[in-house]
């Protein structure tokens, strides 16, 4: 009996040190001053450290420019064949610049190309500038879309993240920007870029070099943002992708360019080393086939899922995967192509990891006079 009560103890204990083992914290040594390890589409957070801390971030903070950029062209505000007259105090940004001229008419996009690619601050100014008639406004604007985001630890002063005392970021706040920015996939038109030139209108050329070299030197990198300056030493937002996982890394205050690689390296190699991403289901799966729709001109149409849903997790471990799905009540003709029809809901055990609309493949009519009073006469008939 005590035999049996010992090895049912060791078994515990075996059981409690491999839970640990599994969901301790990753022994990632990071020489800057805060970080973060984030799956980009969940938000689950691998790693951190300090990542709630406000700190100066230079010119990470142009992500958030880009981002209201990106949200402009989206909603029809702005496009990238847009020209830009360039402002003399656009013009004199100092730091990292691409020397655009005062008074010069540049191309929205390319623009944007150069602070994505170069950082450039007086592309920054100028982009805040034709967006929001001053940068005064624009700055209002980051702000604000940094409260309905959520981002608690942060607050902008300028566009560009030039030096300023009241102007601050953390880890986190920074992954969770990132992740906004890069739900516009033209970001990453300009961002896979590592060499580039802008044409300025005397003629002159300007070489762009992308200041994040791992876009070339890391496997499935593609973005997001450097930064430096004296104040806030070197810091990076990175994002790269392997198969289905994508993952963001976010160093601060690193003290040399290559202590920021190396860390960020090291934080993506744990990452895809340890985590990978399932696709459960895909956008426009079929989750019913040949439904039938009272009423209808045609009897029957496909139902499929509107979003994918994917599960995020550390490689090894079971799941316990289960689908709800629900319909909505009395459907019937006329329906419209892409008309919610009901939802999905996939589970692992008691997590929800995605609700999507179901919706109708295609639209359909509802039935004229003649045809129900032919189908009504051909159900009669076989009653008969």
């Amino acid at each position: 009996m005590l035999k049996k009560i010992l090895i049912s103890i060791l078994i515990a204990i075996l059981i409690i040190l491999q839970a640990a083992a599994v969901y301790s914290e990753p022994a990632i040594k990071i020489d800057g001053k805060s970080a973060i390890l984030i799956d980009a589409t969940s938000k689950e957070i691998i790693f951190q450290l300090n990542s709630k801390e406000k700190m100066q971030v230079a010119s990470i903070n142009k992500i958030m420019t880009l981002l209201l950029a990106f949200e402009a062209i989206e909603n029809g505000i702005t496009f990238l064949d847009d020209m830009v007259q360039v402002s003399s105090r656009a013009a004199s940004m100092g730091g990292s610049q691409v020397y655009i001229e005062a008074n010069g008419s540049y191309r929205f996009g390319d623009l944007l190309k150069s602070i994505i690619i170069s950082s450039a601050n007086d592309s920054s100014v100028a982009v805040a500038e034709f967006i929001a008639g001053s940068e005064e406004e624009f700055v209002a604007r980051m702000n604000t879309r940094a409260e309905e985001l959520g981002l608690e630890n942060t607050h902008f002063e300028n566009s560009s993240g030039l030096p300023s005392p009241g102007h601050y970021m953390c880890a986190y706040d920074i992954a969770m920007l990132s992740c906004e920015l890069l739900k516009h996939d033209l970001f990453f038109t300009y961002s896979k870029i590592y060499t580039d030139r802008l044409i300025h209108p005397d003629g002159r050329v300007t070489m762009l070099t992308n200041t994040n070299k791992l876009v070339r030197n890391y496997n499935g990198c593609d973005g997001i943002k450097t930064g430096f300056t004296n104040e806030a030493k070197y810091c990076l937002s990175c994002t790269a992708k392997h198969g289905n996982t994508r993952l963001i890394a976010v160093v601060l205050k690193e003290p040399t360019i290559s202590h920021r690689t190396n860390d960020i390296v090291e934080l993506l190699n744990y990452g895809f080393a340890n985590y990978s991403t399932e696709i459960l289901i895909k956008e426009n799966d079929i989750i019913s086939e040949d439904y039938k729709i009272w009423g209808a001109q045609e009897e029957t149409i496909n139902l499929l899922c509107k979003d994918t849903i994917s599960q995020f997790k550390r490689k090894g471990t079971k799941n316990n995967i289960n689908q709800i799905i629900d319909f909505i009540d009395n459907i019937k003709a006329p329906i419209k192509k892409g008309q919610i029809l009901g939802t999905i809901t996939i589970k692992d055990g008691e997590k929800v990891l995605g609700i999507s609309d179901i919706i109708a493949n295609k639209s359909i009519d509802k039935a004229n006079f003649i045809l129900c009073l032919k189908k009504s006469f051909g159900f009669f008939s076989k009653r008969s």
